[in-house]
């Protein structure tokens, strides 16, 4: 096995780009997460028998990597025996089937309810593969490009069809309406690249901008995209055959998700509920009822919010249904703010009146002959009318305590973190490079409100800027009068209080 891992590895390094690496990376992390997500862990531990490698004493041969040539979605096969094998290492990591029927269960569950909308939107059914491989099926998916959902969309796309994105809900992680608004604008993609499959798969994977590029005689700038999309689409290609191959061969577990779906029940709040609040008087875990309801991402669940039932798991309904008032009633207590005794110097000056010592000015100001003599470099007790003495006033206040500057290691940049797709357009990926902090200063009494130059770096999003920044995309648009479209080098003006 040792010796397989290392050939892997060296024909993986021989057979992909830079950008291809990037590509393997993060689609091992999507399946990795989506075998992760509650019905797919709750399918494997109620029916373990079924994804054991015991189970299919065949698979050498059953699950053996597609050879055929023929076209999808008219593209041509792209990919050669090596690539072949470097994808089957996605589905079946050291050679096991475990990962492959996990991700075939929860197809099981979404490609009948998606083939019906691509089909009623009038989009050939193979573009069902194209959530599994942005998500793996896998609602609550974010990545670092900031595209979230099923369908992974993008913030700038999520927003044309009017999805909602905030600090409570993020509808690019909903049911039916985010799938919805995902299928119209694939549809629209679909249709401003004359129903070509190719450019529509590349448009969605990196951007309109460069589907556009490569789709005129432009000649190629940047390599390492060309190499991550095309990778994307002949993975794409080899996904539909392999399912293809195998799909009637795996026993499906549409009817045991009902079995599932018998633990928990449906709940719809009549008034707005603190997870916190839910959780406290129901014994309910914070972070398994995020799991089951991926479209709330804040510390709160909005009332009958577009008819979106709330899951609960049974063993907590009883408790809610006989606390629901209390619940309604509950909210959090105020965040404790950590405070620090921030020492204000403040430097006045005296002028020296006829008859006046240091003994009466020093009472005056209440302090001390010995302070005077120092702040002023006095080598002696003797003053004169019109001088002007130095007179230090130090206060005493408690302020928010200053956070901590960032370490080195976390000022270090991963160059794999922003591939050149980038500089083509802004609605892919968030930058995430970190600025070196200045030294930390001495505390200065807080201001209520500060205004934050942000220049815009490549990457960046209005959604990623408003989260980084705790404000929302309208706030930044209302008062740098922009819309949603930024660029890199444009300076925004940010309020924070």
């Amino acid at each position: 096995m040792t010796r397989f891992i290392i050939l892997f590895s060296l024909v993986l390094i021989s057979y992909s780009s830079f950008g291809q690496l990037v590509f393997l990376a993060e689609q091992e992390e999507v399946f990795k997460k989506s075998t992760e997500q509650w019905l797919v862990q709750e399918l494997t531990k109620n029916h373990p028998s079924h994804f054991a490698d015991r189970s299919y004493s065949d698979k050498t041969t059953l699950f053996a990597p597609p050879t055929d040539n023929e076209p999808v979605l008219g593209i041509a096969v792209k990919y050669g025996y090596e690539e072949a094998l470097i994808f089957q290492n996605l589905y079946f990591p050291d050679h096991k089937v475990e990962r492959y029927i996990q991700l075939h269960s929860i197809c099981d569950l979404y490609f009948p309810l998606i083939e019906k909308k691509l089909s009623l939107a009038g989009l050939p059914k193979e573009f069902k593969f194209l959530p599994l491989l942005m998500s793996g099926m896998n609602p609550a998916h974010t990545d670092n490009r900031d595209r979230a959902g099923l369908f992974g969309m993008d913030y700038l796309s999520a927003r044309y069809q009017q999805l909602r994105m905030d600090s409570v809900v993020d509808e690019r992680r909903g049911g039916d309406f985010a799938i919805d608004a995902a299928i119209k604008e694939l549809k629209s993609i679909h249709q401003s690249f004359n129903g070509n499959a190719e450019l529509t798969l590349k448009a969605w994977y990196v951007s309109r901008a460069y589907a556009k590029r490569i789709s005129s005689d432009q000649a190629k700038e940047w390599q390492s995209i060309d190499d991550d999309a095309d990778f994307f689409v002949q993975f794409f290609v080899y996904s539909n055959k392999l399912f293809k191959q195998t799909y009637n061969r795996v026993n499906n577990q549409l009817h045991h998700y009902f079995d599932i779906l018998g633990n928990y029940e449906s709940i719809n709040f009549t008034q707005p509920v603190y997870f916190e609040g839910l959780s406290t008087l129901t014994g309910a875990d914070i972070v398994a009822m995020k799991k089951l309801n991926p479209i709330f991402i804040g510390d709160r669940i909005e009332a009958n919010y577009k008819k979106v039932s709330f899951i609960l798991d049974n063993r907590y309904t009883g408790k809610f249904k006989a606390l629901e008032d209390s619940i309604y009633k509950w909210t959090p207590k105020p965040k404790v703010i950590p405070t620090e005794t921030m020492v204000i110097e403040e430097n006045v000056y005296h002028v020296v009146r006829k008859g006046e010592s240091l003994g009466v000015i020093a009472r005056k100001h209440k302090t001390t002959i010995a302070q005077i003599k120092k702040w002023n470099k006095l080598r002696s007790d003797k003053i004169r009318a019109g001088q002007r003495l130095k007179i230090v006033k130090t206060t005493r206040k408690r302020v928010p305590k200053a956070e901590e500057p960032e370490t080195k290691e976390e000022q270090n940049i991963d160059p794999t973190a922003v591939p050149d797709a980038v500089l083509l357009d802004n609605a892919n990926k968030p930058d995430t490079t970190k600025v070196t902090p200045p030294p930390k200063p001495k505390p200065v009494a807080p201001k209520q409100d500060e205004i934050v130059n942000y220049k815009v770096k490549n990457g960046d999003t209005l959604w990623a800027i408003a989260k980084k920044h705790k404000v929302s995309p309208e706030d930044i648009m209302k008062w740098n009068k922009c819309g949603e479209k930024i660029r890199p080098g444009q300076v925004l003006k940010i309020h924070t209080k």
